[in-house]
């Protein structure tokens, strides 16, 4: 079963839960929000995969959450979402096509800022999803330019996600669709997993 839910309500359940399980402050649960809003309203399962993240994620600690860069170079981030405002403050200092390694269980949380820092330059991009240890090649793939956007892969194959591709296309092999106008639907299994209060 589903259920549907406007925008201020699908925003206001992500940021309640990223405050109630895993200790986001007020101010950063609610960017929280609007960046699980845009997940959903670009067609992925927003709400889903920030579920899984709280699951695994440690409660917050800004000090921890930093980005991490190991001897090879490769960027990796501990929390998706101050991993995401790192790389939109950063992006004109990265070589495209790039790779990065996002958190076990919340990389493709990362996809909005990703598309933030495009749409501030007027710039295509293409987002590639790769599988973890169990599935490899690519889990997904996500084009965006101009506040439009397609998907193409397996959503259940999402969550596991760590390493993901970004790189400036010289043409979209898919067309962008704009973005969802209208209400949220919901399964209510995941609204289970998010904060209980709001879900019942």
């Amino acid at each position: 079963m589903t259920r549907e839910l406007d925008f201020d309500e699908t925003a206001k359940l992500a940021a309640s839960s990223a405050q109630a399980l895993a200790g986001y402050p007020a101010d950063l649960a609610g960017m929280i929000g609007e960046m699980v809003l845009w997940l959903e309203r670009h067609r992925l399962p927003g709400l889903a995969l920030l579920a899984d993240w709280l699951e695994h994620a440690p409660v917050f600690d800004a000090s921890a959450a930093g980005p991490v860069i190991d001897d090879k170079g490769m960027v990796s981030f501990p929390d998706p979402f101050v991993g995401g405002m790192f790389i939109v403050d950063r992006f004109d200092e990265w070589t495209l096509p790039g790779l990065f390694e996002g958190p076990k269980h919340g990389s493709v949380l990362m996809a909005p800022f990703l598309a933030m820092a495009a749409h501030k330059r007027s710039m295509p991009l293409e987002i590639v999803f790769f599988g973890d240890e169990r599935f490899q090649g690519e889990a997904g793939r996500l084009v965006y330019r101009d506040g439009k956007s397609a998907f193409e892969g397996k959503p259940g194959l999402l969550p596991g996600v760590r390493q993901v591709g970004i790189s400036r296309p010289e043409f979209l092999a898919r067309q962008p669709r704009a973005p969802l106008d209208a209400a949220i639907a919901v399964d209510e299994a995941v609204l289970k997993r998010l904060t209980p209060a709001q879900a019942s």
